[in-house]
């Protein structure tokens, strides 16, 4: 906790320099694209194998998503739409998965 003050005050005095940039909302992005598509196709299907699970359902409400939602969206997309259904289905081979959107159809 005192370290974290310390820091507070040093960097409000200006001694302290925060150099390294952020990257854009768009670098940013693509980063997360590329992590949820590592999930997707590297990580989900031995699990999917393991577990014997060929298809993978998650339904979402508007503002009621599930909690893996953050995880396998779209990084541009907010918050769930009326319905929004994803769907992860096991390829025949077992060693990729096939990933499906539904988004905002009424129930």
């Amino acid at each position: 906790m005192q370290a974290a003050v310390v820091l507070l005050a040093a960097s409000l005095s200006g001694r302290v320099r925060f150099d390294a940039e952020l990257p854009s909302l768009r670098e940013r992005a693509a980063t997360e694209a590329a992590w949820i598509e590592k999930r997707v196709h590297e990580v989900l299907p031995p699990l999917m194998k393991q577990y014997e699970v060929d298809v993978w359902v998650l339904s979402q409400r508007e503002y009621g998503e599930d909690t893996l939602w953050r995880h396998l969206a779209e990084p541009t997309r907010v918050n769930a739409r009326r319905r929004t259904v994803m769907v992860y289905g096991l390829i025949e081979d077992k060693t990729d998965v096939e990933a499906s959107t539904f988004v905002g159809f009424n129930t």
